[in-house]
């Protein structure tokens, strides 16, 4: 832990995010946003602050490593459980959206899938805090999963390996709670 506090007040973040954003090799992309991910455990501010959020959906769409795919899912859930507001403002709402959406009718790695379903849940948890309208003025993440109508994809996962029929079955029920 004080390793990443030293790191974080030293400026790496800023620097870790050019390098993952720039760097070709799957292996080496996996090491640096393993290293984000460590970050947004206790540094998530910092991640915000450095706007990591459509680096993270970038990799979450494209990435061809399933790897860094889950890291950087894991990250945004980091991100979001640790600072919950973070919701309200932010910026590439639809973006997530898609690409939840995308990952959720695609995905063939459990463990991208279990990340995904992890990440659902921490939203639907963190947006369930009543009728608290975005400051951006734009749809609640929930209100625009709604629309999607992904909650069947969601309920197509239910009876998978027992692990992600789990986590798909919790997010279906808090998505069925608080679904406006």
């Amino acid at each position: 832990a004080a390793g990443r506090a030293a790191a974080a007040a030293g400026g790496a973040v800023p620097e870790l995010l050019a390098l993952l954003q720039a760097e070709p090799c799957p292996a080496v992309r996996n090491y640096l946003c393993a290293l984000v991910r460590e970050f947004a455990k206790a540094h998530y501010g910092e991640l915000v602050q450095h706007d990591c959020s459509s680096l993270m959906l970038g990799l979450m769409r494209t990435d061809p490593s399933p790897d860094v795919r889950t890291l950087a899912t894991e990250t945004l859930d980091c991100i979001f459980k640790g600072v919950p507001s973070a919701l309200l403002t932010f910026p590439l709402k639809e973006d997530l959206v898609d690409v939840l959406a995308l990952r959720l009718q695609n995905e063939r790695s459990a463990e991208v899938m279990n990340a995904v379903l992890r990440l659902l849940q921490t939203i639907f948890v963190a947006e369930s805090g009543g009728d608290q309208a975005p400051a951006d003025g734009g749809a609640p993440l929930l209100s625009l999963f709604c629309s999607m109508d992904c909650h069947m994809d969601l309920l197509g996962h239910v009876t998978a390996h027992p692990q992600t029929g789990s986590l798909a079955a919790r997010a279906l029920r808090l998505f069925v709670q608080y679904c406006p």
